[in-house]
């Protein structure tokens, strides 16, 4: 395990489901998609992909490994201990690519 992988497993600790990316059965995305949109019609958009997450850029602290480094965030999901969806969206690229893929950033020199 790396400096890197502990961290995502310790900030990770609890959450079930982990996934990126915009979720077919989330208000939030739809709301960010097109809030007036039933989530029958947000749901078949989804499906079809029509909707996607370009992220954006923050200075903000990544919500899952914990980098201070400026860069795009973006939206993530995760199951509470009541089965509930959390919306989130301060993934970085580096967990985007390691949560999608399982390819872990190089370490930084």
């Amino acid at each position: 395990m790396s400096n890197y992988t502990d961290a995502v497993e310790r900030n990770l600790a609890g959450m079930d489901g982990v996934s990126v990316g915009n979720c077919s059965c989330c208000e939030e995305c739809r709301d960010n998609y097109d809030a007036e949109m039933s989530m029958e019609d947000f749901e078949d958009k989804w499906s079809n992909g029509y909707t996607c997450d370009e992220g954006g850029f923050s200075w903000s602290e990544c919500g899952i490994c914990g980098s201070r480094l400026g860069g795009d965030r973006y939206i993530w999901h995760w199951l509470d201990d009541n089965n509930e969806i959390r919306h989130e969206s301060d993934c970085c690229v580096d967990c985007l690519v390691y949560l999608a893929n399982g390819d872990e950033p190089e370490e930084m020199v």
